[in-house]
């Protein structure tokens, strides 16, 4: 769980408000007919797939949510045939491809993709061979399709060849199980494929093979040992902050949840009501699941793991919906980290979909560690990635074009946002009171042998010789040890920093060379010759035979070794004309 602590400090960079304007739920979508059998997935470019099996017709079919609108892929009911169950995911292309138990086949999966703007048969019609009607599943990822299906008292595993437009077995005869298993789920993740099942004595299995070489040849290798008891459901598995996460239906209809950390299995909380079926889908690296049921009742709930692995109720009583549900909900947490649900309505089995509305608060703006604006610098104000809209005002004055999920501040003055979610509330953002800091830029001046900046209550200093800081260097004033080029950096408590000047100074006894512009010392010279030039221009140096030892452009300070010249005499000559004669030791 190496990411757990990333996921802290995402939550820790905002103010989170302890009341909330609302928290519910927005209908997006309810079906003309009626519909059963849902699964959700969302595609690269954010757009949302629901497939779900027509009630009366029995055949597949597909929507598209994209822009607030809601489009057919494809025509509706698109299958040769009845269907028993169908389960959908999304390809490399981002097309969606639907893989459905065939009942005119024995109930062999059948799987079709749409491409070209229709949908076509991938491999053949009912290609996994004779099977009973149990559970499977169909996953994506490292460029290939998987699907796996329960066939009688063993699980098998495929996936689809391309070049040859037929299924391959993942494993010897696509045999990945022993002991008359029950459901099963894949999933693509950290570049594996995973295979979950539940083993005859009631505990969970979890195995893999490297998704993107999975051929005939693979061998499956179980993670960790089987874990849970009594456990009565088909597991799920899904990615959650890098890691696996496991849920199952345990005998008391609770459900139970596990995730692969520090080497093993650990079981987590299990949900506060009975079960009788469930979807989860995890968020990815950085965030926790979200598991949406249809509990004994049948009214549809839905939760969202914390840091801490409990589960919070997302919506009043844990409900996402007021209706009773028939089946399964299906559930999805996108990209963008919105919250689908979808579900057959009890009543009138029609399928309804309805959106998370996250709660608007008046704390969900962050402005980094300080409200304090530093001299010649912006400041970022930024709101929860939640919303459906956010914009800004300054002194109570709407700011033209700010419409976003941040604005970058430039003067200082009193900022507010204006938040809105998807269920049209609105609430106003607190007061960020932005001042301007009162840091005064440092000026060095030469004391004799000594160089002193004034005393104008800084908080850190730190002085430099040629842009590096000297060790030590944090007094107001400082005795330099070499000629150079010095400065002095500082701080005040605002966490604002600034630099002097860069100032001269010259050794006693040390030559230097001043003409016009340019200034150069020491000379004669061993190892490091100092060139300091007011402008920006060509500087070469050549020997007295005119061979150039060094030609480049120069502006302000530079440090050339001439530790590997030999002694004798130098010209230095720079673009505008200006000359020198250098001596080296």
């Amino acid at each position: 769980m190496k990411n757990c602590t990333k996921f802290f400090f995402i939550l820790a960079g905002f103010n989170f408000a302890v009341m909330a304007k609302a928290q519910g739920w927005k209908t997006l979508h309810t079906t003309s007919g009626t519909g059963e059998k849902i699964s959700l997935a969302e595609g690269y470019s954010g757009e949302i797939y629901m497939g779900f099996r027509d009630y009366f017709k029995g055949k597949t079919n597909v929507k598209k949510y994209m822009n607030g609108q809601w489009s057919w892929v494809g025509d509706s009911a698109f299958c040769p045939e009845w269907i028993g169950n169908m389960k959908l995911a999304i390809d490399k292309d981002s097309m969606p491809v639907v893989a459905y138990t065939d009942i005119n086949k024995k109930y062999q999966l059948t799987v079709m993709k749409y491409k070209n703007n229709k949908w076509d048969t991938l491999g053949t019609r009912g290609f996994t061979g004779f099977t009973s009607n149990g559970d499977f599943s169909i996953a994506t990822g490292n460029g290939n399709i998987f699907v796996c299906y329960q066939q009688f008292n063993i699980i098998k595993v495929w996936v689809y060849n391309r070049t040859n437009n037929a299924w391959d077995y993942v494993g010897t005869n696509g045999q990945a199980t022993t002991g008359f298993p029950s459901g099963c789920d894949l999933n693509v993740f950290n570049s594996k494929l995973y295979l979950t099942y539940r083993e005859n004595s009631g505990k969970n299995i979890v195995a893999y093979v490297d998704a993107a070489s999975a051929s005939p040849s693979s061998v499956w290798t179980q993670l960790g040992t089987s874990f849970g008891s009594s456990q009565n459901g088909a597991a799920r598995i899904v990615n959650v902050i890098g890691n696996e996460f496991i849920a199952n239906i345990n005998t008391s209809s609770y459900l139970s949840t596990y995730i692969r950390g520090f080497g093993s299995w650990q079981s987590q909380a299990s949900l506060p009501v009975k079960v009788s079926s469930f979807d989860i889908k995890g968020t990815g690296a950085d965030t926790f699941p979200i598991i949406a049921i249809t509990d004994d009742a049948s009214y549809g709930r839905i939760y969202r793991g914390n840091i801490s692995f409990k589960w919070d109720s997302l919506g009043s009583s844990s409900k996402f919906t007021n209706d009773k549900l028939q089946g399964a909900p299906a559930v999805l947490a996108t990209k963008a980290r919105n919250i689908f649900v979808a579900y057959q309505d009890q009543t009138t089995w029609k399928i309804i979909v309805r959106q998370f509305c996250a709660p608007v608060t008046n704390n969900a703006v962050s402005y980094g560690l300080t409200k304090v604006l530093c001299p010649g610098t912006t400041k970022k104000l930024s709101a929860v990635n939640n919303l459906a809209s956010v914009t800004w005002y300054k002194n109570d004055t709407l700011i033209a074009g700010s419409a976003g999920g941040s604005y970058t501040v430039t003067k200082p003055g009193t900022y507010k946002a204006l938040l809105k979610n998807i269920c049209g509330d609105s609430l106003f953002s607190s007061d960020i009171q932005i001042t301007l800091s009162a840091l005064i830029k440092p000026v060095v001046a030469i004391n004799g042998s000594t160089l002193t900046v004034q005393n104008n209550g800084y908080s850190g200093i730190i002085w430099q010789l040629n842009k590096t800081d000297i060790s030590g260097a944090n007094a107001y004033t400082y005795t330099p040890s070499a000629s150079g080029s010095f400065r002095v950096v500082v701080a005040n408590s605002d966490l604002c920093f600034d630099s002097s000047e860069a100032v001269n100074f010259w050794m006693a006894g040390t030559r230097i060379l001043n003409i016009g512009n340019l200034t150069l010392y020491p000379n004669p010279v061993q190892n490091k010759l100092i060139v300091n030039l007011a402008g920006n221009e060509l500087v070469c140096i050549s020997d007295y035979a005119g061979k150039t030892v060094w030609n480049e452009k120069v502006s302000g300070t530079a440090e050339i070794n001439t530790a590997a010249w030999p002694a004798g005499i130098y010209l230095l000559k720079t673009s505008s004309g200006t000359a020198g004669k250098i001596i080296k030791q």
